[in-house]
């Protein structure tokens, strides 16, 4: 009878054990990706832009990835590992964003680079390192006046903290009709300071080679996503 009761605690105790809930953590995951091949000097060049998000309930932090670029047989022809996510630490559900190239002597043909592999990696973090600023009125502006036509990504940032901010950084993601990520870029104007309750309009240049892809190809810019934060010490 005691045997029996102890197999039965036993089994009481296991089942238990493998109902408890799963121990909360941060999980990055790729969203989005977007690759183009662009001339560079006499070769080409692989261009990945990237849509991460926190799926998991708990902070995570960016560390590290890779890009392999393959030609058509499958071959790996070139990789980079120098990637960051903008911002770093993504709070539970938070997204980020990523851009990352790759230049191939070989490649003087375009079509020599075929594919390519983009691989992240994230780690638990305690704390989210990071304050986001209030961004609006983002906007892409056109300017036809110089001898060739170029292109601004525009934004207002919005200080919301009780501190002057300085060394704060701005992302720009850029998105079709069907929301599809058609590009990534971000801008670190620490020369600009943002006084508490403050906004200051920030803008970066538009790649020439992107808006040459875009024009060639009638991609339109339908909505420009924005991320403006400070890193915390």
């Amino acid at each position: 009878m005691k045997k029996v009761l102890f197999l039965v605690i036993t089994l009481l105790l296991l089942l238990s054990f493998l109902m408890l809930p799963a121990s909360a953590a941060g999980k990055l995951s790729v969203v989005q990706e977007k690759f183009y091949v662009f001339p560079y000097s006499s070769y080409h060049s692989g261009h990945v832009f990237a849509e991460l998000k926190n799926i998991g309930d708990k902070p995570v932090e960016f560390n590290g990835g890779l890009l392999e670029l393959f030609d058509a047989e499958g071959n790996s022809i070139e990789s980079e590992n120098y990637i960051r996510c903008r911002p770093k630490i993504l709070d539970a559900g938070e997204t980020g964003f990523l851009y990352v190239s790759k230049s191939v002597k070989e490649a003087t043909d375009k079509s020599f680079i075929d594919d390519y592999l983009l691989t992240v990696t994230g780690k638990g973090t305690k704390e989210v390192m990071v304050k986001r600023l209030e961004t609006s009125n983002a906007n892409h502006r056109i300017d036809e006046n110089s001898y060739r036509r170029r292109d601004y990504l525009v934004v207002d940032v919005t200080n919301n903290t009780e501190d002057t901010q300085y060394d704060f950084y701005v992302v720009y993601a850029l998105r079709n009709e069907n929301g599809e990520l058609l590009y990534v870029d971000s801008v670190n104007p620490s020369y600009v300071g943002i006084k508490p309750g403050g906004t200051v309009e920030i803008e970066v240049r538009l790649d020439s080679d992107i808006v040459d892809h875009f024009l060639a190809n009638n991609i339109t810019i339908s909505s420009i996503e924005t991320i403006a934060y400070v890193e915390l010490d």
